[in-house]
């Protein structure tokens, strides 16, 4: 959500036990640092999470281009995260911030579709990523 959050600051959990019904829902307070009242930021937060999990059009080409580029270059990514600093995900996860499982979701997606294809390079004499 664009910040540090320090000890005791933020709260997850829900009320189990009470002298009446129970509010049993999970939810996410954020400690005010002005006030040092807790507020609800559960709906933020999942909103936060959902736009990691999400690749636009724009970010999907970049990608493209850069398996593009790389190939050119005969230094192709990999589809593997093993392949460490040549792994596909690892360029979205840094350039973007999705999470890493995010990132292997859609490149498994983009080589079901085709967009993505795994190949021997014969410069590099390497496997990698083209674009398909």
């Amino acid at each position: 959500m664009g910040y540090t959050v320090g000890p005791l600051e933020l709260v997850h959990g829900a009320a189990v036990k009470s002298n009446d019904i129970g509010f049993t829902e999970e939810r996410t307070y954020l400690r005010d640092v002005e006030t040092g009242l807790l507020e609800d930021k559960t709906e933020q937060l999942r909103l936060e999470i959902h736009a990691a999990q999400q690749i636009s059009d724009e970010q999907k080409k970049e990608v493209l281009d850069e398996v593009s580029r790389r190939w050119e270059l005969a230094r192709p990514l990999s589809s593997h995260s093993n392949g460490r600093d040549r792994w596909v995900g690892r360029f979205m996860v840094e350039r973007f911030g999705v999470t890493r499982a995010t990132a292997r979701e859609f490149v498994r997606k983009w080589m079901d579709e085709g967009f993505l294809v795994k190949d021997w390079h014969s410069t590099a004499r390497m496997n990698g990523l083209r674009v398909g």
